[in-house]
């Protein structure tokens, strides 16, 4: 097919917090004209150690955090981004070195948490990290010691852990891990250059408190809220945040993996997938859309999707192509996946739209196609 466009001079890329929106007629070979460029922080982690001795606070160490690891990234992908049914998914590795590329919510009954471990090496973090590099001891989180507000512009989950020094020990190294139905795998990990140092008996507690900022494009509030209630736990901790469905169910529900019956045998497996929709009513982004104001034909499933990594940045990569058979004025588009939202048996599919783009009118004639080429660039230790 001939693609044929007429947008506002001839090649247009817009970058709106690492998203690049790139139409390109046939045959053009002109340099695109950058509008922007930004990179999108989904979490800001903050640590907190407390060394407490007979009662009393005798050290203490406050610091941003170092490094979220690959395994983070891959809950994402995996399951928002499809590619754990529809190719190209990252292996997450539990913290024993075993190898896995999905989590089942719902397991008979229970749901990711949190765990915090402590250990003795002060081997710089790594995006690969999947384990404390010598560690002394791991202790989950319970329900008291997690807390989530909401500023106005930021999910704010803080989760808190005490363990006691069966000896003396120094320790330079943190974790923040998530329990799952096979086990924990690592979420993050932080070095302290100068160690705390622990007596017998003493009490370590240590904090993590995670900024999730959802007032910038492109993710929405939507996608925040999936991410605390199913990769941080809260909906173990009955602390779960809405969110709402395309169709505006609102619900805290995604039963990912397999329906079983009889917790032996499974039938009626949903394939969480990922779907992209262009629109054309666009009133401006906003964290609370929750579908496009007026999509234009039926979702689609990418043309390609990539994601990449080097040693401090995830980039993920989306290209879409829609072909048009009458004339339309474009000026939005919308992320989706599907999930089962239903807690218990049977399965109730949906789609959620967790990211939201906006960008000036652009003019497709009837018989024409358009692609974007969407680029967000993720920074693992955020500033």
């Amino acid at each position: 097919m001939n693609i044929k466009l007429r947008i506002l001079g001839s090649v247009l890329i817009l970058s709106v917090i690492g998203l690049s929106l790139l139409l390109i007629p046939p045959l053009l070979h002109k340099k695109p004209r950058e509008i922007a460029t930004n990179e999108i922080a989904i979490v800001y982690p903050c640590v907190s150690v407390k060394v407490i001795r007979h009662g009393k606070i005798v050290q203490s160490v406050t610091k941003k955090g170092d490094m979220l690891t690959l395994n983070f990234i891959a809950l994402i992908w995996n399951i928002m981004f499809g590619a754990h049914y529809e190719g190209g998914e990252l292996t997450i590795k539990d913290k024993d070195g075993g190898a896995h590329n999905y989590i089942d919510t719902q397991h008979a009954g229970t749901n990711p948490s949190l765990a915090i471990g402590i250990g003795t090496s002060s081997v710089n973090p790594s995006l690969l990290d999947y384990c404390l590099g010598a560690e002394y001891k791991l202790g989950d989180v319970d329900a008291n010691h997690v807390s989530i507000t909401d500023n106005g512009t930021c999910f704010i989950l803080t989760a808190t852990k005490e363990f006691v020094a069966d000896s003396e020990v120094t320790i330079y190294e943190v974790g923040l891990f998530l329990k799952v139905n096979w086990g924990y795998t690592l979420l993050a990990r932080d070095v302290l250059p100068e160690g705390v140092h622990l007596l017998a008996n003493d009490t370590i507690s240590v904090s993590y408190k995670l900024y999730f900022r959802y007032d910038k494009p492109p993710f929405t509030k939507n996608f925040y809220a999936i991410l605390l209630d199913y990769f941080f736990g809260l909906v173990a901790y009955g602390k779960a945040i809405n969110f709402v469905t395309k169709d505006g169910i609102s619900t805290t529900g995604m039963d990912t993996g397999l329906e079983c019956s009889d917790g032996y045998r499974s039938y009626d497996e949903l394939h969480e997938s990922f779907r992209v929709a262009f629109g054309s009513g666009s009133l401006g982004w906003s964290p609370t859309r929750e579908d496009l104001l007026h999509q234009e034909l039926d979702l689609i499933p990418p043309y390609s999707r990539k994601l990449s990594y080097n040693a401090t940045h995830v980039f993920i990569e989306i290209i879409v192509t829609q072909s048009f058979n009458y004339a339309v004025t474009i000026n939005e588009l919308g992320f989706f996946f599907q999930t089962d939202i239903n807690k218990g048996g049977g399965k109730n599919a949906k789609w959620i739209m967790f990211a939201y783009f906006t960008f000036p009118d652009t003019h497709v004639p009837e018989g024409g196609a358009i692609r974007f080429y969407c680029k967000i660039i993720i920074p693992l230790s955020p500033k």
